[in-house]
């Protein structure tokens, strides 16, 4: 499709079969939440659609923009939250995509002064540069940092990217088999990673990388690659998937149903 995004989650996401891979074990009952919310004191709050007027994230369901929501829950701020349908690229209330994302990619981050973020790496630095204070980020300029930059390129050019040729048309069996290959190790060395007893990529506490690793390990299932043959990583997808982020963000999309 001339214009589409790079990445098309339709080809990958339906609502339960997004969880085939993982067992449920970890999941709790948590009441359902309206669509617009914002996370507070690690509680999930509904968020009156007149406040919401800090940000405004243009999203679809499971595609790389869910670790951005996952993200902005996280830091408890107000946002909005705008579907944008992957075939037609028109947002929920009618609006063409286009005239906000030109090249049609996901996620968008509008900000107050209308200045628009774009990119799923974009909105993750954003959302790390002025919300750190959270707890979604180190510090700004320090080591940590920099750790945490260096995941969010590693991720987006050894797990996305690779995600990203399996949706080209001119993708051949042979290059499709290779595609899983290079993933699979790449999940071996995030499997290596976590066997020192980390919680997280950054340590004990949870940052902007995770959401987008969650993203990637959501992916692989959907392609057969099974994660939880890596049982650290396992435990990590657990982790995260217990979180209320996590759970309001899935249910916010419509990839979680009760």
């Amino acid at each position: 499709m001339k214009n589409a995004p790079e990445y098309d989650p339709a080809h990958f996401f339906i609502k339960l079969v997004l969880f085939s891979n993982y067992p449920l074990r970890s999941w709790g009952f948590i009441p359902f939440i309206a669509r617009k919310m914002t996370a507070v004191g690690g509680q999930v709050v509904a968020c009156e659609p007149k406040r919401c007027v800090k940000m405004i994230l243009f999203y679809m369901p499971g595609a790389c923009s869910l670790s951005t929501h996952i993200s902005l829950l996280e830091t408890g701020e107000q946002f909005r939250l705008v579907k944008v349908n992957h075939k037609t690229l028109k947002t929920e209330h009618g609006e063409n995509f286009l005239s906000i994302s030109p090249d049609g990619r996901i996620p968008v981050l509008k900000l107050p002064t209308d200045d628009v973020i774009t990119d799923c790496v974009g909105t993750l630095h954003y959302i790390a540069d002025h919300f750190w204070q959270s707890g979604v980020s180190p510090a700004p300029d320090s080591a940590e940092r920099a750790r945490l930059n260096a995941f969010l390129t590693r991720i987006e050019h050894e797990l996305h990217a690779q995600f990203s040729l399996l949706q080209q048309k001119r993708t051949t069996p042979d290059l499709r088999d290779a595609v899983i290959t290079r993933l699979s190790d790449e999940f071996e060395k995030y499997e290596k990673l976590f066997s020192d007893g980390r919680h997280y990529l950054m340590g004990r506490q949870f940052s902007v990388a995770d959401a987008y690793l969650l993203v990637a390990i959501n992916w692989a299932g959907m392609i057969g690659i099974n994660t939880f043959r890596w049982p650290h990583i396992g435990d990590f997808g657990d982790r995260m998937r217990g979180r209320t982020s996590v759970l309001a963000a899935l249910r916010a999309e419509g990839l979680l149903v009760d």
